[in-house]
């Protein structure tokens, strides 16, 4: 008779920690679920397991993206930061931000949560960047601060630090040419967001060449959460190897 594996929340930090990840790092993390194996607890234990491991000083960040379709000035974003679900991107982050999530950067697509001292310095001032993930977005900032991002049974197709690189590019054609006013409503009010956006209909590049490089440097460590193939990357080298490989028209050299 086979009986299935179950990971307690001991084991998930186990493996974390074997990553490399520990008290005081700041981490984005990228997740699926299913990946992970029967877990004890659920989604709840994963994130728990996170938060063991990195707060209270440091900080346990995730994406609440809101990208449906392509936005124009005439068809703008508009999203609520605290209700709005983010199911597209799985269980995980939908979990932490109904139960968990601190702290929310105010951008209309590309928003990241938080929570953890740490947040403060990464999370604040997204309305002003002007762009989605580019410098002065905490998806930058979290790269800038020395801090780490977190695939747990995901590629590097999840990775939306990836848009960073792109959009620090010179003459970038990753955004769009005009300013578009989204709105994001927060806490019941309403804020008017002014930002270049993703254009969607561009060339993706497959980033999972960069891995083996990245390893080679010591940027990348590879391990097992639960059952999940986990990539465990620092957040500037990857930016920076990126921004090296990338030509002017979003593929890899």
């Amino acid at each position: 008779m086979f009986f299935a594996m179950s990971f307690t929340k001991k084991w998930l930090a186990d493996d974390i920690r074997a990553l490399g990840i520990g008290p005081g790092d700041a981490v984005v993390v990228h997740s699926s679920f299913k990946k992970l194996g029967t877990v004890e607890g659920g989604p709840a234990a994963f994130i728990e397991a996170l938060a063991e491991i990195l707060l209270p000083d440091g900080a346990l960040l995730f994406p609440n993206l809101y990208i449906p379709h392509e936005f124009t000035a005439g068809n703008p974003p508009r999203f609520d930061l605290k209700k709005d679900s983010i199911k597209k991107l799985g269980v995980i982050p939908e979990t932490f931000k109904f139960h968990y999530a601190e702290h929310f950067s105010v951008h209309p697509t590309h928003s990241m949560m938080g929570m953890g001292r740490r947040c403060g310095e990464i999370l604040s001032g997204h309305e002003k960047a002007g762009c989605p993930c580019g410098a002065g977005t905490p998806w930058h900032k979290n790269a800038l601060s020395g801090g780490k991002i977190l695939l747990a049974g995901v590629g590097q197709q999840s990775n939306t630090t990836y848009h960073t690189a792109e959009e620090l590019m010179e003459n970038t054609f990753k955004l769009s040419k005009d300013v578009i006013r989204g709105e994001v409503v927060f806490d019941g009010r309403t804020v008017v967001v002014p930002s270049r956006l993703h254009l969607w209909n561009v060339y993706h590049a497959d980033f999972n060449v960069l891995n083996p490089e990245l390893e080679e440097a010591g940027l990348l460590k590879k391990g097992l959460v639960g059952e999940a193939e986990t990539l465990c990357l620092n957040a500037k080298g990857f930016i920076d190897l990126a921004l090296s490989r990338l030509d002017s028209t979003g593929h890899l050299k």
